[in-house]
C-alpha cells in the first residue's frame, strides 16, 4: 500500500514548541514517575489509570506558563482517546523521554477495572516498549494519496450512485464517521467492494449491526459473509465457511489505526455467538477523503487459531485490496 512519508524521524527529538504542550507535560510526568520507580526498585504498573491521568493533568495545570490554556480534568478517559485519533496529534503530544527509549502508548483494553474497584482505578492507557525504528508510525495505517491513482495501480476508482438517497441527505454533506457509515450501509459500498474488487470470493453478505460495543473494542459496522469451497481452494464445491467482516469507519479528520483494528478482531473472536461456526474475520476500514470520495481498504483474513494468547503484535495486518469510491451525483451537489 502506498503510504505517506513522515518528515519527522523517530530517532530525533521533537522541537521546543512541542515540548511546551500541556498534553506532552502530562505524559512525560506519568512516564518519569514509572521510570524513576523502576530505578528505585519499587516499580509502578505501566498501565496508567484514570486517577493517574487526572493527577498528572492537575500537576501540569499548576505548572503551566502564563497564557497557556489549562487542560480539563472533567473527563480523563478522553485524554488519550483525543491524542490517538490522528498521527499528527500523537506525535505532537508524545514526549521524547519515552520515544527515545522506544516506549509508545496503547489505549487500555476494556476501559474497566475489576468489579468493586473505584472508577478512577479503571485503565486509561498503557506504556509499551517496542522494537522499531518508528514505533508511532507502526500504530497507524496510512491511506494512499488522494490524487487519482495511476490506471495500472492497485487502488482503482469506482463510482457509486446516490440517487436513492433523499436530496436532504446529500445536501447535509457531513464529514464525520456517522454520516459515512450511513452512506456505506444504504448504498451497499462494502457489498460492492467485496463483490468486484476483493479476491475473497464472497458468496453472500448480510449486514448484522452498526455500533457493536464489545469489551476492548467497538465495531462500527459488522457483516456476516459466506464463502464457497471454491473460493477457499477446496475440491468440495458444497463446502461452506462463514466469515465476519468488521468495518472501521473514519471521518475526514481521523486516521485509520492498525492497533484499533487488531483489537476489534480479537474482541469479535471472544463472542460466544460466533465461537462454534465462525473462525475467520476480514478486517476492513473506510475513510472519507473528500466530500464525495471515500477510500476502502480490505485486509487479509485472520483465522481464530492465528490470534496469539498475549497482546497482538503490531503490524500484523496485510493489505488485500483497496479502492476509491466517488459518489455520483456528488454529496452536497444540491447546494
Amino acid at each position: 500500500m502506498a503510504t505517506k512519508k513522515n518528515s519527522k524521524k523517530a530517532n530525533s527529538p521533537p522541537g521546543k514548541d512541542g515540548d511546551a504542550s500541556q498534553k506532552k507535560r502530562v505524559i512525560r510526568s506519568l512516564f518519569a514517575l514509572r521510570l524513576q520507580a523502576q530505578k528505585s526498585g519499587s516499580p509502578l504498573s505501566w498501565v496508567v489509570s484514570l486517577d493517574d491521568v487526572q493527577s498528572a493533568i492537575e500537576r501540569a495545570n499548576r505548572r503551566r506558563k502564563e497564557g497557556v490554556k489549562a487542560l480539563s480534568t472533567k473527563n480523563p478517559a478522553n485524554f488519550f482517546k483525543d491524542i490517538v485519533r490522528r498521527e499528527q496529534s500523537y506525535r505532537a503530544a508524545w514526549p521524547w523521554s519515552a520515544l527515545k527509549r522506544n516506549f509508545i502508548g496503547l489505549q487500555a483494553k476494556g476501559g474497566k477495572a475489576q468489579k468493586g474497584t473505584p472508577k478512577g482505578a479503571s485503565p486509561c492507557f498503557e506504556f509499551l516498549q517496542v522494537n522499531s525504528s518508528d514505533p508511532i508510525g507502526e500504530l497507524y495505517q496510512q491511506i494512499p494519496s488522494y490524487q487519482r491513482p495511476d490506471p495500472t495501480g492497485s487502488a482503482r476508482i469506482f463510482e457509486i450512485q446516490t440517487l436513492e438517497l433523499p436530496p436532504e441527505v446529500r445536501r447535509l454533506q457531513r464529514e464525520d464517521e456517522t454520516f459515512l457509515l450511513q452512506l456505506i450501509v444504504r448504498l451497499r459500498v462494502i457489498e460492492t467492494h467485496l463483490g468486484i474488487v476483493s479476491k475473497m470470493g464472497m458468496e453472500s453478505l448480510t449486514h448484522l449491526q452498526m455500533g457493536l460495543k464489545l469489551r476492548g473494542a467497538e465495531i462500527d459496522s459488522l457483516f456476516l459473509g459466506g464463502l464457497s469451497g471454491e473460493s477457499l481452494g477446496e475440491q468440495n464445491q458444497l463446502a461452506k465457511r462463514k466469515v465476519l467482516v468488521a468495518l472501521e469507519a473514519k471521518g475526514r479528520s481521523d486516521d485509520i489505526l492498525k492497533s484499533q483494528i487488531e483489537d476489534q478482531v480479537e474482541a469479535l473472536f471472544s463472542i460466544d455467538a460466533f465461537k462454534s461456526d465462525v473462525d475467520l474475520i476480514v478486517p476492513m476500514a473506510a475513510k472519507l477523503v473528500a466530500p464525495s470520495r471515500m477510500y476502502i481498504v480490505e485486509f487479509a483474513p485472520i483465522e481464530r487459531n492465528k490470534i496469539p494468547a498475549k497482546k497482538p503484535s503490531l503490524g500484523r495486518l496485510e493489505l488485500a485490496s483497496e479502492a476509491f469510491y466517488d459518489f455520483v451525483p456528488s454529496i452536497g451537489s444540491l447546494h
